[in-house]
């Protein structure tokens, strides 16, 4: 394992795909990478094939362990007050943050760029959208 990032802290508010997939590599490359899971809902990739055999859900899905080895992880309600403080204070702890909900969710929580740069100055806020910040493409992972 390549220690090439040991002195970075990441911020994990990724979920399904591309989001834990880029920060498994930077945890791959020795950073320490702290994910953030919903506390409300089970993220896709730990109730999606393939499964580990007498492996208990959640922790079956080949998947999440593909995506979430080397992390650390905990659970947090990002739509409580409670939720956002603890998340500020990770991000402020932390040197990059990597999130990929839809344009604006972070923001309305209260942990878009503009807010958590109030509390790590030299923060690198990573947004992976997945239709892109703006066009008619945007919104398109909203559910209706």
């Amino acid at each position: 394992m390549s220690e090439l990032l040991s002195d970075i802290r990441v911020l994990d508010l990724t979920l399904a795909w591309a989001g834990p997939h880029a920060t498994a590599l930077l945890a791959d490359l020795g950073a320490e990478v702290i994910r953030v899971e919903s506390s409300a809902r089970v993220d896709l990739q730990r109730i999606v094939s393939p499964f580990f055999p007498n492996i208990p859900a959640p922790e079956a899905g080949g998947w999440q362990a593909l995506h979430n080895r080397r992390k650390l992880s905990c659970a947090i309600n990002l739509k409580s007050r409670e939720g956002v403080e603890i998340t500020r204070r990770l991000a402020a702890k932390s040197d990059i943050v990597v999130e990929n909900f839809r344009p604006g969710v972070m923001k309305g929580l209260g942990l878009g760029f503009d807010d958590l740069v109030q509390v790590a100055p030299n923060i690198v806020y990573v947004s992976l959208c997945g239709y892109g910040p703006g066009g008619e493409m945007a919104d398109c992972g909203s559910t209706r």
